[in-house]
Order: C-alpha cells, then structure tokens, then sequence
C-alpha cells in the first residue's frame, strides 16, 4: 500500500515472509491454499494443520488488493475464495457449531462471529498450538501459559471476528466498489 507496486521489496527480511515482496508473499499463501481450498491452514516448518480464520483472512485482503486494485486476475480468483470461506465459517444466528468428531455445540454468545479454525468440510476444530516453538519461546521470555477465560469450547474470538470482518470489508470496497487507494 505505501509504494503502490506490489512488487516494490519489502523492508523486512523475505526469509520469515516466505517472498521478498507482496505479490511473491501472495505466491507463496496461494500454496498454501492449494493443499485443501478451503482456507489457509497454520504451518510450520515441519507441518501444516487446521485451516486459519485469521491466516485466510489476511491472505484475502491481500489477493483482494493485487486483484481489484492492481488487475491480477489469478489474485481475484484467490480473494473470492476467500470471502466465499470466511462466509461460509461464519456461526449462524442459531449458535450452533458442528465439531470435525461430529458433536454439535450450542453457543448463542457467538452467533454472527467466526470459528477461529476448522477441517474438511469447515467443521470446527480447537485451534493447535506448536508444541516446539511454544516451549521455545515460554523459556526464553522466562514465561508460563495464560489459562484460559473459559472452560469448553470456544470456538471464536474478537480477533478472529474483527479480521474477517475487515477482510469482508475490504473485499466489498475494492471488488463492488472500486475504493483502491492505489
């Protein structure tokens, strides 16, 4: 956004962004996307696992700013798929949340807000958290876990729901509306 190319190089080092640039950091997530379509899932540099809520609508802005506001047409692709998954995991009016073990979970307070991870077929799964790098990053801060607000599941959060909502925002402005401050 600040230089207006997506190829300019970015300030950071491209090693931790998997691309030195915009358009080759959207590269990189459109793979990511291709191993299920149906979101970007959290990855290491061992694994991958459940599919993001935060991850894919990043990885959505960002297509959506290199398709309707620079013309990549294969970026416009990415970002309605995006918008098309964010929707689609979006918790209905009724509260009900379908787990991937099949049990259904009845959450009012979270109707209208976004499950922060999922499986196949956009069943909720409790989001995972690499064991390793957690370890690693709790001893160097000399740090211990926060416990949680609340016992059960909880299957979406204000940043999650804050994310797609400026991901949905985003993509309406610059594909229907074309607002592109590029």
């Amino acid at each position: 956004m600040k230089y207006h190319d997506p190829n300019h190089k970015l300030p950071e080092d491209s090693w931790w962004l998997q691309g030195g640039t915009p358009a080759e950091v959207a590269h990189h997530l459109e793979g990511q996307w291709g191993r299920s379509g149906e979101g970007v899932p959290k990855c290491t540099p061992f694994s991958c696992s459940e599919e993001s809520s935060i991850r894919t609508s990043v990885f959505g802005a960002l297509e959506a700013q290199l398709g309707y506001c620079y013309g990549v047409p294969e970026a416009q692709k990415f970002a309605d798929a995006a918008a098309a998954v964010i929707v689609r995991t979006q918790i209905g009016p009724d509260g009900l949340i379908v787990a991937a073990n099949g049990t259904t979970y009845y959450r009012p307070m979270q109707a209208g807000s976004y499950l922060d991870a999922w499986s196949k077929n956009y069943k909720f799964v409790n989001p995972t958290s690499p064991k390793l790098p957690l370890v690693v990053a709790l001893t160097v801060k000399d740090a211990h876990l926060t416990p949680l607000e609340a016992d059960g599941i909880i299957a979406s959060n204000s940043e999650t729901t804050f994310d797609a909502l400026a991901f949905l925002n985003l993509y309406k402005e610059v594909k229907y509306d074309h607002a592109c401050t590029a």
